[in-house]
């Protein structure tokens, strides 16, 4: 059992009291809010030639990518959809590409008796989850990019 709680931690009521106060869509707002502050961040390193986005629009949040890249620019972006009983993760490569599915995060009671998110069968907290998702996206150049010219 966690340090946090005793061995006769009652579990169930703990779920059935946190989970009404812990909706899926309050949960993807305060991800909003951890990725916005992520985006804030990565934007003031200096990256001269990379520049991010921040968009929410409805149950939906956009963070984009425009990079300089050959004369062109690369238009990337990592999705987080909010859907009935999980937060949906994608990532459209480039302007008319497919989404390609990262992950897909369940809401879940922690060890210690938080509200987090499962993905994968691994609870995560939420600042996790931002990783997970935006890590690759700030810090790992793409290997093969489409351009679209401006």
């Amino acid at each position: 059992m966690s340090k946090n709680k005793p061995d006769s931690f009652d579990w169930v009521t703990e779920r059935h009291n946190v989970f009404p106060d812990c909706s899926l869509s309050m949960i993807f707002a305060m991800l909003i809010e951890i990725t916005e502050k992520n985006v804030e961040t990565i934007n003031s390193k200096g990256h001269p030639d990379v520049r991010f986005v921040h968009k929410p629009i409805g149950k939906t949040l956009i963070v984009g990518k425009d990079r300089a890249l050959n004369g062109g620019v690369e238009i990337a972006a990592v999705l987080f959809e909010l859907l009935d009983e999980e937060i949906r993760v994608s990532k459209r490569p480039g302007i008319g590409e497919p989404k390609i599915l990262l992950f897909s995060a369940k809401r879940a009671l922690s060890e210690d008796g938080q509200c987090t998110l499962d993905v994968d069968g691994h609870v995560l907290r939420l600042w996790q989850v931002s990783k997970k998702a935006l890590e690759p996206f700030f810090f790992c150049p793409r290997r093969s990019a489409r351009t679209a010219m401006e």
